[in-house]
Order: structure tokens, then sequence, then C-alpha cells
């Protein structure tokens, strides 16, 4: 199946995620927050930083720092609300479950993979006790959001890669520039989740280099040009980011306070996992 099929094939599934998902979201309104899990921080943080404060420093900061510097400006444009942080993780809920719809395409059928999204929808996006409308931590939505956009554009390139060799035997080349632009966006969308929470940009670019060997023992050939496509965006957007940090909070600050690469666990957090775990 085509991971992007015609729009006359993709409208009536990707409508019906889109119907199931408003339906949801009205039985659920407003019954998103868990007070007891860490929604306060998450409104909290941005709020902070429109004051002048600084993460890490002068604000502990689990994940990565994309995601409260995001609210932050999305605080900035909209308002101090809490809809505005519900508003965000809405797209994001929708964008989730289209991109799933469309991994799916790439193996089963229209219906089979609304199924699939659907189940994501039950599961996951709206559920009573943690949603992607109000998540435990933001970082984690904007994470998986860019790690399933880097997938979607990785399986992008290797149909290209299939399609070339279908319509040329013997080329060996990589596709023109619709292939280095995919693996461009691929790049830099696990760029984007590995400053987001680190842990889930692994899925992105295990998916990316997985697709590069793959691809290169299929070509009998080294794609160093491919994995220099897809690398370089995550070192740039990494390094200019993580090497911004170490200037606003020394390193035992970092390491220690704040559990950014899980070298100590905040004695706070102990506390409030042994209460509700």
């Amino acid at each position: 199946h085509s991971l992007f099929p015609t729009p006359h094939s993709l409208l009536p599934p990707q409508l019906a995620i889109f119907i199931l998902f408003i339906v949801m979201l009205a039985a659920s309104w407003q019954r998103w927050t868990q007070p007891l899990i860490d929604h306060g921080r998450e409104m909290n943080l941005p709020t902070r930083i429109l004051a002048g404060e600084t993460i890490y420093n002068d604000v502990q900061v689990l994940y990565g720092p994309f995601a409260p510097h995001f609210n932050a400006l999305l605080y900035h444009i909209f308002g101090i609300h809490l809809s505005v942080l519900k508003a965000a993780g809405a797209v994001c809920a929708i964008l989730i479950l289209l991109m799933i719809y469309r991994l799916a395409r790439a193996l089963m059928s229209e219906w089979e993979s609304f199924l699939v999204a659907g189940l994501a929808l039950v599961a996951c996006a709206l559920k009573s006790t943690a949603n992607y409308i109000q998540p435990y931590a933001y970082a984690a939505l904007y994470g998986l959001v860019f790690a399933l956009g880097s997938l979607v554009a990785t399986v992008s390139y290797v149909k290209r890669r299939s399609e070339s060799r279908i319509q040329a035997e013997g080329l060996r080349n990589l596709p023109s520039e619709g292939g280095t632009l995919t693996l461009v966006l691929a790049g830099s969308l696990a760029g984007l989740s590995l400053i987001s929470k680190p842990e889930i940009a692994l899925a992105a670019l295990a998916a990316g280099f997985a697709a590069l060997i793959v691809e290169s023992l299929t070509a009998r050939k080294s794609l160093w040009r491919g994995a220099a496509l897809f690398s370089t965006p995550v070192v740039i957007i990494t390094a200019v980011t993580y090497s911004a940090i170490p200037s606003a909070a020394p390193l035992p600050v970092l390491l220690e306070d704040n559990h950014v690469l899980f070298t100590a666990m905040p004695p706070q957090l102990v506390y409030f996992n042994r209460h509700v775990s």
C-alpha cells in the first residue's frame, strides 16, 4: 500500500478519525487534568520563564529545554491561560493520530489503519488518567510528535528508494531532491525530539539509522551521504541547544539537581513516586 494514498482514498478514514476525536473530546471536556501528577509544574514552568528565570538554574527541569520555552512562547502570544496548553495538546493529539494512521497505511488497508489510530485515540489520547490534551509532561508530548514525524519521513524515504529501484533496475544513486529533503526533514525532527525528551528521540534515531543500514545492504554500497544528511541536523540542533545550557547552569547543578542525564534523582521526586506508586 502507498504511504501517501490519494486524497480521495484518504478522506473517509481520516475524517472518521477526526470526528471520533471531536466526539471523545466533547465527552471528556474539562476532565483532562490530574492534579496529583505533574500538571502544576507544566503550568508553572512557562510562567517563570516569562518572568525572567532560567531553566536548570532557577527552575528545576527534568527534560530537554524545548517544551518549557515553547510553552512560554505560547503564553507570550496567547496569554497565561490553562486553555492555551490544552489547545496545544489537542493539536498534538490529532497530529499524532494522523501520523499513526499514515504509518499503518504502509502495511494495512484504510479501515484497518483507522482501527489502529482509533485504538491509540481510546487507549492513549483521551484516557482519564493521562492524555495528550494535558500530559504529565509536554516534553514527552512534543517529543512524541517530533519522533513520529521523523519516522513518517524515514518511511517515505525508504519508499522512494524502493520505487526508484523498481522503475530503473540497477540504479544505485540516492533519489533526486525529494529523497534528500526527506532525510534532512527526518533528521531535523529527530533533533527536535532529542531536545524535547531524549529517550523518546532514541526511537526516531534508531529507525533512521536502521533504514539507512538496510538500504545500504540492499543497494550494496555505503550510503555515507544519506547518513550525513540525516545526522547533520540532529547534531546541529542538539549541539546548539545544549551548548547554551552550561553557561546558564553549572554542571553540578545540571547533573545533580535536574536529573537531565539520569545521574541523580531529586529527593522530592523520590518522595512523590513512593507515595504515588
